[in-house]
């Protein structure tokens, strides 16, 4: 199985959109993430860690997740690509009742407790316009936007929480 999901990457120097993939196959079992330097380990460790404390049964398979191309190493750049790659993880998993991933857009940082920050931004607004994908965020009120809710995507999972982070003007 493998699939991929569009985020955004908050960047100072090249803000842009960007692609993650993933898949999972019949090898030796465990979590691998590319292309998210250092940050990856301890990104891999906080999904395992929020997976394993809410009792979320794993396929025994590989589950391989990257990005198009090496990210900087900024941490405040690399925290909202957490949620799209536990996105992908938890999809490919096959706790996630969606029937595909590769027409959405996710931005979202996780902690270990499981609070999910969702953020709004401009820059995502017009992206998911741009190339119509499904926005997988905070609500936006009287938008046209296609978009679903983390808490409606993911409700079923015990013991997450959401919260948003709104751009000052």
């Amino acid at each position: 199985m493998e699939t991929q999901i569009q985020s955004y990457a908050f960047s100072q120097r090249n803000p842009s959109a960007l692609t993650l993939f993933g898949y999972a196959s019949k090898s030796v079992p465990g979590l691998e993430i590319n292309g998210l330097g250092k940050y990856g380990k301890t990104l891999k460790e906080k999904i395992i860690f929020i997976t394993r404390s809410r009792q979320l049964p794993i396929p025994l398979k590989r589950f391989v997740i990257s990005t198009e191309y090496d990210v900087e190493n900024d941490p405040n750049v690399l925290r909202w690509l957490d949620l799209p790659v536990l996105l992908l993880y938890w999809y490919l998993a096959g706790h996630i009742r969606m029937g595909r991933l590769d027409n959405c857009l996710a931005v979202g940082n996780i902690t270990p407790s499981g609070d999910i920050l969702g953020r709004t931004d401009v820059e995502l607004t017009r992206l998911a316009h741009e190339l119509n994908l499904l926005l997988l965020g905070p609500s936006i009120p009287n938008s046209v936007l296609p978009q679903i809710d983390p808490k409606d995507l993911l409700g079923h999972i015990p013991e997450l929480s959401f919260s948003l982070r709104q751009r000052p003007a």
